[in-house]
């Protein structure tokens, strides 16, 4: 990203006292930095393919983000110009059935949808939960994403439904509340739960600690995380 400082972290692992200091001065700073070579020992890094993912996790349930364009827990305008924040609608689904909707192709989405941007039914412009999330399995006049099972999804609100969009929706499993921990304990052996030299930083290991997969179309907010682990 331009204008952000790379750091070659390559050592970090192999000396956890000198790379805790190097690193507490930089959250010291409150300086955002890209950290490169930290994590090149992890199998993660050699292993993960779908396959590989497929074979570990297979119908293992995770919350995967549903949205029309992507965009979730993010500030987006609808197309009457009104600046909104939207949440994602959240589906539970396998995994195989998570990483079938992401080797689908996208399909260009129709417009005449419920809402006021034409996408959906919610306050939000997105669908017709209070929170953003979807009106109900079932759907309705509202726009909202339906169930059924559509698309390959297993049933939970995110595949291909033939309502007033085209095509799936953009996914990505971006769950938080540490669902590395939660859902994706097959895949500990592949990284370390925890980085040595960033609990001395911290004083801590992490609350939490999330595993996000996506695709292309998925794009993740900037933001100023409230708390420091």
């Amino acid at each position: 990203p331009g204008g952000v400082p790379r750091l070659d972290a390559t050592s970090w692992p192999r000396d956890p006292a000198l790379a805790a200091a190097q690193f507490d001065a930089l959250r010291r700073r409150r300086q955002p930095v890209v950290l490169s070579g930290c994590v090149g020992h992890w199998p993660a890094l050699r292993c993960w393919s779908h396959a590989y993912l497929r074979k570990a996790l297979g119908g293992k349930l995770v919350h995967v983000a549903c949205t029309p364009d992507g965009l979730g827990d993010a500030v987006t305008r609808t197309a009457s110009g009104e600046q909104v924040f939207v949440k994602p609608h959240e589906a539970v689904m396998p995994f195989s059935a998570f990483v079938d909707l992401i080797e689908t192709p996208l399909q260009p989405a129709t417009r005449g949808g419920g809402g006021a941007d034409g996408r959906s039914g919610g306050a939000d412009g997105r669908s017709g939960g209070a929170e953003g999330d979807s009106g109900g399995e079932e759907g309705g006049s509202d726009g909202s994403w339906r169930g059924g099972g559509g698309g390959g999804a297993g049933g939970g609100g995110c595949g291909a439904t033939g309502d007033r969009r085209a095509g799936r929706p953009v996914v990505y499993a971006s769950h938080q509340n540490s669902s590395l921990r939660t859902e994706f304990e097959p895949l500990w052996r592949d990284v370390d739960l925890s980085l040595a030299w960033a609990d001395a930083a911290f004083g801590a290991p992490p609350a939490a600690t999330n595993f996000w997969m996506g695709e292309d179309a998925a794009r993740t907010t900037v933001r100023t995380p409230t708390c420091e682990t």
